[in-house]
């Protein structure tokens, strides 16, 4: 966490390491957040809420704004709270911080309900690529509802895993 602080208020140029800093971050407090879905309800809720929440934010709130101000004048805080790839002469944010950070707890969640760890990140990571897909055909879209959508489905194709507990 003090690694993406550095690199929030040093801004470096190199895309490794912001991307390494943010990968690193969103995944280990995804994964604290994910202890707390300890159970199949826990699980859906959370991906309802977030399914939800991610909606504003994308399409009126902080997301819309940075995404305009990045396009528009080519602002640099975007690259810093999102994955980013060199796309020609720019840098194209991919997959916001949220996203990963979701995808990272969902996955903490499920493996506490004993779902085998390929069938969760399998699931998760191809949901995500699909809301990248999306995103990058439509000029962007919410990942979260996609992702959370993954994860229900994953959870309703397999209904006897966290019922021992």
């Amino acid at each position: 966490m003090l690694l993406y602080l550095l690199v929030l208020l040093l801004r470096p140029s190199s895309l490794i390491l912001s991307n390494g800093a943010l990968l690193l971050a969103a995944t280990s407090v995804g994964a604290m957040v994910g202890l707390a879905l300890g159970s199949r309800g826990a699980i859906l809720m959370f991906c309802l809420i977030m399914a939800m929440v991610d909606s504003f934010p994308f399409n009126e709130g902080l997301t819309r704004r940075l995404l305009e101000a990045y396009a528009a004048t080519d602002g640099d805080l975007l690259r810093y709270v999102a994955l980013t790839i060199p796309v020609e002469d720019r840098i194209l944010p991919v997959i916001g911080i949220a996203d990963l950070l979701v995808v990272s707890a969902l996955h903490s969640g499920l493996y506490l309900l004993s779902m085998p760890t390929l069938v969760s990140v399998g699931v998760l990571l191809a949901s995500l690529l699909v809301a990248v897909l999306i995103g990058l055909s439509a000029g962007g879209v919410p990942a979260l509802p996609v992702i959370a959508a993954g994860a229900a489905i994953l959870m309703l194709a397999r209904p006897n895993v966290g019922r021992h507990r």
